[in-house]
């Protein structure tokens, strides 16, 4: 018997026109050149907007290394909206870097790999102030940056062999985590 899971999507509303910036010192330096939209599965339109500028800052590394540039990938589409989302800071970032899961899947990505994508900006990538908690927030970034290099490709491991939910990948907590001082795991 085997059960099937749903997994959301969302639909790119219209075409993306990005221009490539020849005087800005990186060669992945992009405008964009018209208004590009991504509707989630919730019907929240995320809009990257004329003149954006994309240059690939809110990946880590750790995600150009696993999948190469964004700029030249299977998820670019899905890569602009969360550029953008991410230098404008007008949702709270957990949100923000699960429709980087959702619209790379919408993109043609495969959910393992969606899920590895989300991991890296997730655990490296770019977080900012959210609505949640002070105490909460202070533990959560406590906890992300104990989060190795090594405890990352641990997930990933996990995520390949056991395609883990998103929320089990964001409470992923590596066994070091818990050698933290008692006044701080109290925090969580």
């Amino acid at each position: 018997m085997s059960t099937s899971v749903s997994i959301r999507h969302g639909k790119f509303i219209n075409k993306l026109k990005l221009e490539k910036l020849l005087h800005a010192g990186n060669e992945y330096t992009f405008v964009l050149k018209d208004e590009f939209v991504y509707r989630d599965s919730y019907g929240h339109n995320w809009k990257a907007h004329i003149d954006d500028v994309i240059d690939g800052s809110s990946l880590p590394p750790i995600a150009w290394e696993i999948f190469g540039s964004p700029f030249e990938s299977q998820f670019l589409n899905a890569f602009v909206i969360f550029e953008t989302a991410c230098n404008r800071r007008e949702q709270i970032w957990e949100i923000t870097h699960e429709v980087l899961y959702e619209a790379s899947l919408t993109c043609g990505l495969d959910d393992v790999s969606a899920k590895i994508l989300f991991a890296c900006a997730y655990y490296f990538g770019q977080h900012w102030s959210s609505k949640f908690e002070a105490d909460k927030i202070y533990f959560n970034i406590l906890k992300q940056s104990m989060f190795t290099i090594k405890d990352f490709f641990e997930l990933k491991y996990l995520i390949e062999t056991k395609n883990l939910p998103l929320q089990d990948i964001m409470d992923y907590e590596p066994e070091h985590i818990h050698d933290m001082p008692l006044y701080l795991q109290k925090l969580n």
